[in-house]
């Protein structure tokens, strides 16, 4: 439920409609576009179709893409990633892929936003990173639901857990509690081998 409506069975197209944006764990990107074109592409859903006026390239048509590429950038800025505008995103290491593609969910102005794994196959210092503007900048612009299976971002950068096994709720708490939940541990942590 969102906003009082299930959300469940809506096209991916109407959740965004509707303020739920994400993120994969492997990047979804358009790798032949620059960054500053990738964010562009999110903030399409908020300008109707005026296939005519860009056709022909009115004065209002430039003045409000000159609009959308000044919130592309400010975007960018926000993540650190404005000096890679221009740079093909397919070309860049990941964790600046990792971080445009928060930028483009960002530019579709969600809501909630579901990031799975968003620190996956990052080093420990892109992680941080990665986490550090999630907790910081990210969250000031939406609620966040995080899909993680690093205990150590868990316990630090969520407020909430909740531990999902085979479809079943086995826990939802403070997260710094996790390791202390014998379900969990059972389920997904165990018990290292003695002898």
């Amino acid at each position: 439920m969102l906003g009082g409506r299930d959300v469940t069975h809506l096209s991916s197209h109407d959740r965004a409609r509707h303020g739920i944006a994400r993120t994969f764990q492997q990047v979804t990107l358009f790798s032949e576009l620059s960054a500053l074109d990738n964010v562009l592409q999110g903030l399409h859903r908020h300008i109707p179709g005026r296939f005519l006026a860009g056709l022909v390239g009115t004065p209002a048509y430039r003045r409000e893409q000159r609009q959308l590429e000044e919130r592309a950038e400010r975007l960018l800025d926000a993540l650190g990633i404005a000096s890679h505008r221009d740079d093909i995103a397919g070309e860049q290491p990941l964790g600046i892929q990792k971080l445009l593609t928060v930028a483009v969910a960002l530019a579709t102005d969600p809501t909630v936003l579901l990031l799975d794994e968003p620190a996956a196959g990052l080093a420990h210092e892109e992680s941080t990173r990665m986490m550090d503007l999630v907790s910081t900048v990210i969250r000031r612009r939406c609620t966040i639901v995080l899909v993680e299976h690093n205990m150590r971002i868990v316990s630090r950068y969520c407020d909430r857990a909740v531990v999902l096994h085979f479809g079943q709720k086995i826990y939802d708490g403070a997260p710094g509690r996790l390791t202390a939940d014998q379900r969990v541990v059972d389920a997904y942590l165990g018990v290292a081998e003695l002898g």
